[in-house]
């Protein structure tokens, strides 16, 4: 019962992917060396990485959709080759073959010239966008009963990383962090569609991860016989079971 579900554990993801996303714009905007630059950069998008794989499975978990981990560990090891191109110095140019600084006054703007694993990671987060968009809308647009407005605010959601990815490649002359900037906008998006919509309810939570965790099947009915709760081992024995969460 001390099981951490996918929708915490990604949640959790989501705020470290933050942290290493704004520290590393910070110190591609404001550092004064090359150097310091260049860790920016790479900080940067490793966290942008890791923030579109875990918004992915926490908008399709927060829907109680179980996801294969065949999906999984694809995504899983999307990341992990992205961390590794990024942070093993020789292997660097296959993500960015080149890196130019502009000169800007105030802070810096750099532009980058993709590598075939940047265009890789650009074409799999855009996939991983639009199935979990296409997944989470379908699981708003199947509930019979009323509509929470925050399960389609948190589709659309992974549609913004998209937009920014295609605004990225179209502006990438200019050199600003709009990629960086997309992010941040994506993660105010969701966090208002947590809040806003009560989708975030600790208790819910956990109340879910308990009875989720029961060995046996685990079936909850109101006096007029409709279904409450059935777990995933009651879904398996009673198929024909209908349950709106």
């Amino acid at each position: 019962m001390g099981k951490t579900s996918d929708s915490q554990k990604t949640l959790f993801g989501i705020g470290v992917a933050l942290v290493m996303v704004f520290i590393g714009c910070a110190m591609e905007i404001f550092s004064a060396s090359e150097g310091e630059v260049l860790a920016g950069v790479k900080l940067e998008c490793i966290g942008t990485s890791l923030f579109i794989v875990s918004l992915c499975i926490f908008t399709i978990s927060s829907c109680r959709i179980k996801i294969p981990r065949v999906i999984k560990y694809l995504m899983f090891i999307y990341w992990a080759v992205v961390f590794i191109a990024i942070s093993v110095s020789s292997l660097f140019p296959v993500y960015f073959q080149n890196i130019t600084y502009l000169e800007s006054g105030l802070y810096n703007r750099i532009v980058c010239e993709y590598g075939v694993v940047k265009i890789v990671d650009i074409v799999l987060s855009v996939v991983f966008g639009i199935m979990a968009f296409h997944v989470t809308y379908q699981a708003y647009r199947s509930r019979e009963k009323e509509k929470n407005k925050g399960i389609r605010m948190m589709a659309f959601a992974n549609l913004f990383p998209i937009a920014g990815t295609i605004l990225a490649i179209l502006f990438r002359e200019s050199g600003y962090p709009i990629m960086a900037l997309a992010v941040f906008f994506t993660a105010g998006v969701l966090l208002f569609a947590l809040y806003r919509f009560r989708l975030f309810d600790t208790m819910q939570m956990v109340k879910d991860d308990i009875l989720e965790t029961i060995e046996d099947g685990f079936v909850v009915v109101d006096v007029n016989q409709n279904v409450l709760f059935l777990n995933e081992r009651a879904k398996r024995f009673f198929p024909e079971l209908k349950y709106e969460a």
